[in-house]
């Protein structure tokens, strides 16, 4: 009897050294809720069905535990035609947990193609704007975040008409610095 009393007694007294050195998982694991604005780069494809390389610079300001501000601009470029586009979206972040969130979006956008003349139909345009994308942290510990982005119906500005097309569509990835 007693020697069973002091083995339990070395195997409570070594769960409980072993205990104290283990680092706790909410220190290892960021904060859920939307707390930081960053400045992101972002690189993507589209607007498709053109498969054009688009460039991105912008800003995100978080205004509440769930609702971000997303500003920034957009370079799209295919050979002889370019785009350079302005947005504005708000972001609502529906599911939060440590290291990924989910989001959606709604804004505009108003932007104008460039370069050669014979290339382009239309002048500057506006456009609404609807996203969804996750948001994570990648192995290194900083955010990263994948969006897919539709713009539908464009309005010609010049032109003063919708433009009859298909919703143009662009995936980006993006990342903060």
């Amino acid at each position: 009897m007693k020697k069973l009393m002091i083995l339990l007694s070395l195997i409570g007294m070594k769960n409980l050294s072993f205990a104290n050195t283990a680092p706790k998982v909410e220190e290892c694991m960021p904060d859920p809720c939307i707390h930081s604005s960053y400045t992101y780069g972002g690189l993507g494809l589209g607007p498709l069905p053109f498969p054009a390389l688009t460039l991105s610079l912008g800003r995100r300001t978080a205004i509440g535990d769930k609702v971000a501000i997303d500003t920034g601009a957009t370079l799209a470029t295919l050979f002889r035609w370019n785009l350079i586009r302005g947005y504005v979206n708000g972001l609502c972040y529906f599911k939060q947990e440590p290291c990924s969130q989910y989001y959606v979006g709604l804004g505009g956008s108003a932007g104008v193609p460039f370069g050669f003349d014979d290339v382009h139909e239309f002048g500057p345009f506006v456009t609404p704007n609807f996203l969804i994308g996750k948001e994570f942290f990648n192995s290194d510990g900083n955010k990263r975040f994948f969006q897919v982005e539709v713009l539908y119906p464009v309005y010609a500005i010049s032109e003063k008409k919708l433009i009859d097309c298909i919703p143009f569509v662009t995936l980006k990835y993006g990342f903060a610095f």
